[in-house]
């Protein structure tokens, strides 16, 4: 006989009530930023007879103000917007589940009026098909209000949150620029990365390492777009974000070993990040702000301000899987196992790359490599972070994440370069090989 199976199905956590609150708290404070932008208006046109130096240095300072406020505004409109969506959605949810508890009963009632002499194994199986068809619906819509509170907390994330500044100074006159500076994604760019992510075509990332010291990320994040199975799994990574109005405007981005898992939402990019050219941005770009959207230090270094700067790949290299990493040691008698490693994952198809050492351990940096068949001489750079692209017995093919090589007094190269081994170990420090998890994912599919 069957047991009473109506408890299978307790109302969804949640009070809609609260979330009405929260929606109005949100709308107040929209209005209260647009009063302070109006105050600053009315302060700044209070005095007409003010002119000269200092006027104008105060009316820089008003509108720089009130373009933080208007950001503030937006913010916040932003997450006002995540939360209604959300309302909407666990409303629907809420529904469904009331629907189902309201036939788990019908459903009861007319297997408790058989007899019990008939309540045998063949009635209990037709009343065991309709259970099953409850439970489809109520896990639906259980994981339909899981998966949207994953998505808003990802939106009010986005919403709220400012890069930290990262200010230095660059060039020669010492301008200072902030490196977690962002900018929004174009429609162009959006639309050119969902084609990317609907085709895959040979390459998801075109990389153009800017002034953000990420080489750990970009550089294996390369290493994955090499395979077909690697751009397919990066893609897993990432889907498109409807806004309230319908619109995909940006993506969600989700590294297993980094946010517990959960997505960040990427609506803009980093100005001095990758691809800072005028070219289309791509998928390099979309995960670079992702990255530095989790971790909270911004574009600052990682090691002594929690940002996204001076990473070691083997920890970046979990951080994209979410499986370790295994790294090697080049120097002293580890050299051997170092080179091995990088031959037997180029072989395997898996990704892997290589960390040159610092410039003070190397007599010089300049290093005879074949780059499409000539050979030619370039400067490698200290400290950074290259993906191994071709590995055998005879040398090592790596690509540079600047997208570009330096030659000796000046002039530049293609990316990709191959060298010695013998060279290789002269100025290499290491090679990581990152956690193939594709590996299940296809056999599940």
């Amino acid at each position: 006989m069957l047991s009473d199976f109506r408890g299978n199905y307790p109302s969804l956590p949640g009070d809609i009530a609260a979330l009405e609150r929260c929606c109005s708290e949100l709308t107040q404070r929209t209005q209260e930023l647009v009063d302070r932008q109006n105050e600053m208006r009315c302060s700044a046109g209070s005095m007409p007879g003010w002119s000269g130096k200092s006027r104008d240095a105060f009316d820089r300072s008003v509108d720089q103000q009130i373009a933080e406020l208007m950001t503030w505004e937006a913010g916040v409109d932003d997450a006002r917007k995540a939360v209604e969506n959300y309302k909407k959605v666990f409303e629907a949810e809420q529904a469904a589940v009331a629907d189902v508890q309201a036939r788990a009963e019908e459903i009861w009632a007319e297997y408790c009026a058989f007899p019990d002499e008939e309540k045998d194994d063949g009635l209990d199986w037709l009343f065991g098909q309709r259970i099953a068809f409850l439970t489809y619906d109520y896990d639906k819509a259980a994981d339909a209000i899981h998966d949207q509170g994953l998505i808003t907390a990802a939106e009010l994330r986005a919403a709220l949150y400012f890069t930290p500044e990262d200010v230095k100074k660059t060039g020669q006159n010492g301008e200072k620029v902030d490196y977690g500076d962002t900018q929004p994604l174009a429609a162009s760019d959006i639309e050119t990365i969902r084609e990317a992510l609907k085709h895959r075509p040979d390459s998801l990332i075109d990389l153009k390492q800017g002034k953000i010291g990420d080489c750990h990320l970009l550089a294996s994040l390369e290493a994955y777009d090499r395979t077909p199975e690697g751009r397919k799994y990066l893609a897993s990574l990432v889907t498109e974000h409807v806004n309230a109005d319908g619109v995909v405007d940006g993506f969600l981005v989700r590294f297993p070993g980094s946010n517990d898992g959960k997505p960040v939402l990427v609506t803009e990019v980093l100005r001095h990040g990758d691809q800072t050219s005028l070219r289309s941005r791509d998928l390099g770009a979309i995960f670079e702000m992702a990255y530095v959207k989790s971790n909270p230090g911004g574009t600052r270094s990682t090691f002594f301000e929690g940002g996204s700067t001076a990473s070691f790949a083997k920890r970046t290299m979990q951080q994209i899987s979410g499986e370790p990493s295994t790294f090697k040691a080049d120097f002293g008698p580890w050299k051997k196992d170092a080179q091995q490693a990088a031959i037997d994952a180029v072989r395997d198809g898996k990704p892997v790359v290589a960390e040159t050492m610092p410039d003070w351990t190397t007599p010089s940096n300049d290093i005879s490599v074949t780059v499409d068949g000539e050979q030619h001489t370039i400067q490698l750079s200290g400290g950074h972070v290259y993906t191994v692209v071709g590995a055998d017995e005879n040398g090592v093919t790596l690509a540079n994440p600047w997208g570009k090589n330096n030659k000796p007094g000046g002039g530049e190269i293609g990316a990709e370069f191959t060298m010695s081994w013998e060279d290789f170990h002269a100025q290499f420090g290491d090679v990581t090989v990152g956690a193939t998890p594709w590996k299940k994912w296809l056999r599940r599919t």
